[in-house]
């Protein structure tokens, strides 16, 4: 199933041609522009919608508009609908992709937020009936959005119910601009003029304001009153039998407008009412057949004002104003309690034969067709779980029957996916085993279809074994899933080669974990999957370097950027410039690295890839301070800190934290190291090489405190380490290390041995960082004292060594 953005639900309201001026809350809304926040709310009938669709119709700004309905509590596909509502705003930003489950409402809301930071024109992004939202991700993601807009960012929220939002907090700021129902009631000027505008109809003071007096200034009672007062001979008596409460009111009012319809037009209200929206097509699909041309009714009812609403310019798609239709449904209900499950079958019908998925199964649902709804679960999960739309449809499958989904090994896929990747996995093992059993017992199965389902549940296996930090399992069911799984689904493939590669890098076996990402590469690439397969060239680019196969690397990288350019798909390039920042760095090629540095980390936050964005932003750091601008290193590491913390990724973090204490060891920032090495904690599930980076770190950091001897004595593990494992680069790194150590010792002939070792392994790839970054405390200082013994080795290396950046 391909997730399509219904369009009605980013239009901005109509404004009516009969609709009551209403200056001093447009005037109040105009001030918002000085807010991050409007809030509207107010409860139902209170004209929050219409106010809003006029305002902006109005304003010099670019607007953005999204109707919310209870679909929409599932965080991906409202994040989708949230990028296209700011694209529709300004159609010049690059949304990027939902994700996965996985994926953190940050890793879509920043490169979003990033690039409204460099506009300069206002937008206006509308979530109408907010009230209808429920999740409480969904908050934490506006929360995140408001709090870290631009100034040229303001965000509406028109709610019956006040949102958990931190409210008093802003308001204090004056952040925030409220609306609420007595700012929305129709003063009696205004009711007037409404009635004017409605039914040329002057009513006399007395009547005025006893129709004020019932209705309180309430426009859904007015729009009611004015629809039943047409054809009344006497006005004032009608206006003098309302009475009681606005709940009693607003049943009389509609109860009379409903007597006042045609049969055939009272039956198609009731009918109807069981839809969220619909088209001429869809209700005549719904009906009898021998009911009335829907086309005709719906020009009637809205030429009379009958509480319907269009969604879009052309007039094809309404919907019911939400009090007007809860009352319909519930009149439906009262006197036909047989046909709702009817007419929601036909209406999913409909929508299965007219390619619309979501609606059907809803509807499917609604009419307690089960067989139905498996049917359409089970053709449109793959998809689902591609777009990551994994709330919805755990929803979904765990409102059938629990005997259906147990006998149909699609649906009860569908449901181990949905456990997996939202980490529901209590007794995934007894699942998964009920699930083998299923697809190897089922009669009905095709050989290729007992192939691809054995193949999907050892893919299942092999993503459980990762999330749960089983690297050996992991490693033994990708490779069953790979010979199991049919050529054409490589998006599968693929997902399981990357999973492949990073368990075997974990563990460092980095042959395999090289075989693996380049099988992603080409998987990705050949089924469409093209983000995984850059991050898979990424990652393997990362082994070649590590290796010290720099120039292996580095035709990675430009391969990505060529099929990139051939692609137009910019974005994507991110990592690639990442990479080639990082390999530049290594060889001090300053202006070359810092360009690709600062491309890399602004398309990788453009894109969500926040985990390059720190590799990025970290190096920069350290190259600024290595060029003695400390401001522009501190904006850096801050940058670094900031995502990090806001991935909540404990790995990440404790990542970009490493990355710190480097920065902290070039600045002689000794009282940071002191805090750090007192309350630092080992990081948990970690690559062999990312420890030995946390060790050496460590090591550096007490050398920085003078500590030479613990220095030698952390690096001599991780020098055997890097030495068994080929790891060329962290060994380069290790040996330079050492020889500062060494040199702190006064034990020079040592010092200089490990250094011309490093100088050696390092002549290849023309890798000078660790001697620039080591500047005068070794390389410069034994050059003087032996310059025989060095002048070979260094002749083999770039000439920044001996150039005057070593001592900066």
């Amino acid at each position: 199933m391909e997730t399509l953005l219904l369009q009605t639900k980013l239009y901005v309201p109509l404004p009516r041609p009969d609709l009551v001026a209403r200056s001093r809350l447009v005037e109040r809304l105009d001030e918002g522009l000085t807010r991050k926040l409007i809030l509207v709310s107010a409860p139902a009938g209170f004209g929050k919608t219409t106010l809003l669709g006029t305002w902006l119709r109005q304003i010099d700004a670019g607007v953005g508009w999204l109707s919310l309905d209870e679909k929409d509590n599932d965080p991906t596909r409202f994040l989708r609908y949230l990028g296209a509502a700011l694209t529709q705003a300004a159609p010049d930003l690059v949304a990027p992709p939902p994700g996965g489950p996985s994926t953190s409402f940050e890793a879509v809301l920043v490169p979003l937020i990033n690039q409204l930071a460099e506009r300069i024109a206002p937008l206006v992004l509308v979530f109408d009936d907010y009230h209808l939202v429920a999740n409480p991700t969904i908050d934490e993601a506006l929360v995140f959005l408001i709090d870290n807009a631009p100034p040229t960012l303001h965000l509406v929220v028109a709610t019956r119910a006040d949102p958990s939002f931190p409210l008093p907090r802003w308001r204090a700021r004056r952040q925030l601009l409220e609306i609420r129902a007595d700012d929305l009631r129709f003063t009696p000027d205004e009711t007037a003029a409404f009635l004017r505008a409605t039914l040329d109809l002057e009513l006399n003071q007395r009547d005025l304001a006893a129709l004020d007096a019932q209705a309180e200034g309430w426009i859904a009672a007015l729009q009611l009153v004015a629809i039943s007062l047409r054809g009344q001979a006497d006005a004032s008596s009608f206006v003098e039998a309302l009475s009681g409460s606005h709940r009693h009111v607003l049943d009389y009012l509609v109860q009379e407008v409903l007597q006042r319809q045609a049969p055939a037009v009272r039956s198609f209200l009731l009918r109807t009412s069981i839809l969220e929206r619909f088209s001429a097509a869809l209700c005549d699909g719904v009906l009898d057949a021998d009911q009335v041309s829907a086309r005709q009714v719906l020009a009637q009812l809205e030429q009379d004002n009958l509480f319907l609403v269009p969604m879009d310019d052309q007039r094809r798609w309404y919907r019911y104003h939400r009090l007007f239709r809860d009352f319909l449904r519930a009149r439906l209900e009262m006197e036909r309690p047989d046909l709702a499950p009817v007419l929601h079958r036909r209406a999913a019908r409909w929508y299965a034969e007219n390619d619309t998925t979501d609606d059907a199964v809803h509807h499917a649902l609604a009419a307690g067709d089960h067989e139905l709804a498996a049917t359409l679960i089970a053709s449109a999960y793959p998809s689902m779980l591609q777009q990551g739309e994994v709330a919805t449809l755990k929803r979904w499958v765990e409102a059938l029957p629990v005997s259906l989904r147990r006998s149909d090994p699609a649906l009860m896929l569908a449901h181990a996916w949905t456990r997996v990747v939202t980490l529901d996995v209590d007794d995934m093992e007894d699942c998964l085993a009920d699930l083998e059993e299923l697809v190897e017992t089922k009669a009905d199965l095709t050989p290729e279809e007992r192939a691809a389902g054995r193949g999907e549940i050892l893919t299942l296996r092999t993503s459980h074994a990762f999330s749960t930090g089983d690297m050996e399992a992991t490693i033994e069911y990708a490779e069953q899933a790979l010979a199991q799984l049919p050529e054409a689904d490589g998006v599968v493939r693929s997902v399981v080669a990357q999973n492949l590669g990073n368990a075997y890098d974990f563990l460092g076996q980095l042959e395999a974990a090289s075989e693996a990402f380049a099988r992603a590469i080409a998987e990705g690439h050949r089924s469409g999957n093209h983000f995984l397969a850059l991050s898979a060239r990424f990652n393997l680019g990362e082994l070649r370097r590590l290796q010290g196969r720099w120039h292996e690397a580095e035709a990675l990288y430009r391969e990505g950027l060529a099929w990139v350019e051939a692609h137009q798909a910019q974005p994507l390039g991110g990592l690639m410039h990442v990479g080639l920042g990082l390999i530049h760095w290594d060889r001090w090629e300053v202006d070359a690295a810092r360009h690709h540095l600062e491309v890399g980390a602004r398309l990788s936050r453009r894109i969500g890839a926040h985990i390059m964005d720190v590799m990025a932003s970290s190096a920069l750091a350290c190259l600024a301070r290595h060029q003695g601008d400390e401001e522009e290193a501190l904006g850096w590491l801050e940058r670094t800190m900031a995502v990090s913390r806001r991935l909540n990724y404990a790995e990440v973090a404790g990542f970009a934290k490493l990355w710190e204490m480097r920065c902290r060891i070039a600045r002689g920032d000794r009282g940071a190291l002191v805090e750090w090495m007192a309350h630092r904690r080992p990081l948990d599930r970690l690559s062999a090489d990312t420890r030995a980076f946390q060790a050496q770190v460590v090591a550096h950091a007490r050398l920085a405190l003078d500590d030479a001897q613990g220095t030698l004595d952390d690096l001599a593990s991780v020098r055997e380490q890097t030495q068994a494992s080929g790891w060329t680069r962290r060994r380069v790194e290790v040996l330079a290390l050492e020889a500062q150590a060494l040199e702190a010792l006064g034990n020079r002939s040592h010092a200089l041995a490990q250094l011309e070792a490093a100088l050696e392994l390092s002549r290849p790839g023309r890798f000078v960082r660790p001697f620039v970054e080591a500047g005068e405390s070794v390389l410069a200082e034994n050059s003087i004292r032996h310059p025989g013994r060095l002048s070979r080795a260094r002749e083999r290396v770039s000439p920044v060594v001996c150039g005057a950046e070593i001592s900066s």
